[in-house]
C-alpha cells in the first residue's frame, strides 16, 4: 500500500480531495460536520455507506451513535451496543493508534473478528463483508470513528491510502469543533449577550503559526489587520506582538485579557485559550453598534454628547460647557438629560463612574 506521502491523485480526485478539506475547514458545529465528514467521504470513494460513530465506553455511560442514523438501527442497534467491543477499534484489550486505518479482514483482525458476536449478529445480517474505520478522536473512554463500509468489493490499496491521507484533516477538523463548541458554551455562560458573530483560529503554541484557519476567521483578520493571513500561514503583526506579550506574562493576572481591535461601527475580541499543550486557539468575537450598544451603553452616544461627557468627567458646570463649546446653557442641559438617558442613570456622578469602568482600558 503506497504511503499518503506518495500517493498519486488523479487531477479530479485531487480536486475533490482539496474540495472536501476545504469544506471541513468552513464549519465549526459538530452537527453539521458529522455531515459535511460523511457526504465528503463518500463523494472520495464508493461505499454503500459512509459513518461517523461517536463511541462512550465508560461502564455507566457505555453506548455508540452513528451519523446519519441507519435505517435498521431500530432493529439491529441494540446488538450492536451489547457487543461494540468486540470492533477492532474499539477493543479495550487490543487498542488501536489514533488516525490508524483498519480492515475488518486485516490479518492481525480476521481470526478473532470472525468468530466475533458483533459479526456473525450484527455485519452479516446486514451482508457487510469489507470495512475501512479509522478513530480520529479520542478522550477517555469516548471516542470519534469514521466508517466505510461495503458489502461485496473490497477497499484497494490506493483507497485505503486516500483514507490515511484525509484521516488527519478530519481529526484537525472534529477537534476545532469541539474546541470551538466548549468556548462558545463558555463565552454564553459568562456574558449575557451571545448574538457575536464567532470565529476560531488554531495556532501552533511554540510557533505562533497558523494550524487552522475558517473562511469566517480569515474574513476577520482581513478586515481589522488589513492582511491575508489564509496562505501565508502567519498571524497579522499587531495579533502575533500580542500573542507574544501575553506568553511573557503567562503566569501573571493579565495572561488571559483580550485583546480588542476597534473599527467605527465594529469591534473585534479576541481571547486565548489553550486547550492542548501544543496549541491555543484564539476565538474570534465581531459586534456590530446595536450589538456594542447593548454592551456599553457609552457606544450609543453621539460625538456631541460624548464630547459633552467628556467635560463632565472634568469637573465642569453645565454653563462652563456651554461657553467651551459655545452652544446654549439650554443645549447643554438638553444633551445631559440624554446622556443620562442612554447611560440608563440618574446622576452626574454615575454618569462619571459608568465612564470611568467602560473606558479601562483591555490591556
Amino acid at each position: 500500500m503506497p504511503p499518503a506521502s506518495h500517493l498519486r491523485l488523479s487531477a479530479h480526485t485531487l480536486a475533490q480531495t482539496h474540495g472536501f478539506l476545504l469544506d471541513l475547514q468552513a464549519s465549526h458545529d459538530p452537527a453539521e460536520l458529522r455531515t459535511r465528514i460523511t457526504d465528503g467521504i463518500a463523494r472520495l470513494i464508493a461505499c454503500d455507506r459512509v459513518s461517523f460513530n461517536e463511541a462512550d465506553l465508560s461502564p455507566v455511560g457505555r453506548h455508540i451513535v452513528p451519523t446519519p442514523t441507519p435505517s435498521w438501527w431500530s432493529k439491529f442497534g441494540e446488538i450492536y451496543q451489547r457487543h461494540m467491543t468486540d470492533h477492532p477499534q474499539l477493543n479495550r484489550h487490543r487498542p488501536t493508534s489514533l488516525l490508524q486505518t483498519l480492515g475488518l479482514t486485516d490479518a492481525s483482525n480476521v481470526t478473532d473478528w470472525e468468530k466475533s458476536a458483533l459479526h456473525n449478529e450484527y455485519f452479516l445480517p446486514l451482508g457487510i463483508t469489507h470495512q475501512l474505520s479509522a478513530k480520529i478522536h479520542e478522550k477517555g473512554d469516548r471516542k470519534a470513528i469514521i466508517s466505510l463500509n461495503r458489502h461485496r468489493r473490497d477497499f484497494t490499496a490506493h483507497e485505503r491510502a486516500l483514507v490515511n491521507l484525509v484521516n488527519p484533516h478530519i481529526a484537525l477538523a472534529w477537534r476545532h469543533a469541539l474546541t470551538f463548541t466548549a468556548l462558545r458554551e463558555q463565552l454564553s455562560r459568562s456574558e449575557a449577550q451571545s448574538e457575536a458573530s464567532l470565529a476560531a483560529v488554531a495556532v501552533d503554541a511554540r510557533r505562533g503559526t497558523i494550524r487552522s484557519l475558517s473562511p469566517a476567521a480569515s474574513r476577520l483578520l482581513h478586515h481589522y489587520f488589513s492582511t491575508d493571513s489564509s496562505g501565508s500561514g502567519r498571524l497579522p503583526e499587531e495579533l502575533a506582538r500580542w500573542r507574544a506579550a501575553r506568553r511573557a506574562r503567562a503566569t501573571g493576572p493579565m495572561s488571559s485579557t483580550p485583546l480588542v481591535v476597534r473599527h467605527p461601527a465594529s469591534q473585534l475580541t479576541i481571547s486565548p485559550a489553550t486547550l492542548r499543550p501544543d496549541e491555543t486557539v484564539l476565538l474570534l468575537r465581531e459586534r456590530h453598534d446595536q450589538q456594542l450598544a447593548a454592551s456599553n451603553p457609552l457606544i450609543s452616544l453621539s460625538p456631541r454628547e460624548g464630547e459633552i461627557l467628556g467635560w463632565i468627567i472634568e469637573g465642569k458646570r453645565n454653563s462652563e460647557i456651554s461657553v467651551i463649546l459655545g452652544i446654549s446653557l439650554r443645549t447643554v442641559e438638553k444633551h445631559v438629560e440624554h446622556i443620562l438617558g442612554k447611560l440608563g442613570v440618574e446622576t452626574r456622578g454615575a454618569a462619571i463612574r459608568m465612564a470611568c469602568e467602560r473606558a479601562r482600558p483591555a490591556g
